[in-house]
Formats: C-alpha cells, structure tokens, sequence
C-alpha cells in the first residue's frame, strides 16, 4: 500500500572530507591548505555557498585577504547550491602539482611569495548522487607572519 510504513532505509551520507593540512610552514602548503578549505563546502552544515570562503580565510588567510571577502553573504544561496543542498552534498576536494603558466604577479612590488595549486572537486550527494565539477586553479600570494604563510591575496581560475 502506498504511504504505509516499511520503506528503504535512506543511503549513509557521503563520507566528511579529507582533514584539511594545518601546517603553514611553506608557501605551497599554505595555498594546498586554503585551497582544499576553499573550494570545499557541506550543504549539510554550511549556511551558504560562501560560508567555506569565510572559513580558510579565518584558517589560512591573513587579515588583508579576510577583510576582502568579508562582505560577502556567506548565507546567500545560488542555483547550484540549490541543486547540491537537493541532494545532502558534500563538495570533496583534491590538490594536486599545477603544471600551467605562472601565477601572476601582484603589481605592488614584492609582497610576499607565490604558489599555485590544482584543485579538484566532485559533488557527492548523500543519496548517491555524484557530480564531477570543472578543476580549478589557484594562485596564493603569500605573506609570513609569525613563522607561518598566510594567504595575502588569490586568484581563482578554471583549469583549462
């Protein structure tokens, strides 16, 4: 009978993402780590597509880079975080060696370093639902404070 009890069980959530590295030490962990965090996103728990952002600027970014994304609404959804949160998803993300072009410099003299990262990323929905998304590059400027590089300034881009 339709309606009555006994359905399915609903598929397990996708599993959390991998742990964001925490060191800081070089230039290119420090753009791995705010990338990973960056491009990363749960519609589970996050507020919104921007709430990510706000988080590796917190974790890797230094007050220049969190003052610029700190008027984005990190609660303002879009079409794309509509069909993700449809499905329960999880925004998993990999780092790997970018091969491409130089990062571009700064145009303010020396502020720091420069590292750049391949990302990739797939949408994984708690009820099986997967959706490959484009790669993306991007380019850290970076800043050592304290003995660790924070992230100054990026660039994002899609992998071509």
């Amino acid at each position: 009978m339709a309606g009555c009890g006994g359905g399915s069980t609903p598929p397990a959530a996708p599993p959390p993402p991998p742990a964001v590295p925490a060191t800081q030490g070089d230039p290119q962990s420090s753009c791995d780590g705010l990338a990973l965090a960056w491009l990363a996103a749960d519609t589970t728990t996050d507020t919104g597509p921007d709430a990510a952002r706000h988080r590796a600027a917190e974790q890797y970014g230094t007050p220049r880079l969190q003052q610029q994304i700190g008027d984005a609404d990190p609660t303002r959804p879009d079409a794309q975080w509509s069909e993700w949160s449809a499905h329960r998803a999880r925004i998993i993300t990999a780092t790997g060696t970018y091969n491409g072009e130089a990062p571009p410099t700064p145009g303010e003299g020396d502020r720091g370093r420069f590292a750049a990262t391949l990302t990739t990323r797939t949408a994984t929905g708690a009820d099986g639902w997967n959706s490959p998304l484009p790669d993306v590059v991007v380019y850290c400027t970076l800043v050592e404070q304290a003995g660790q590089w924070r992230v100054d300034d990026l660039q994002t881009g899609i992998a071509q």
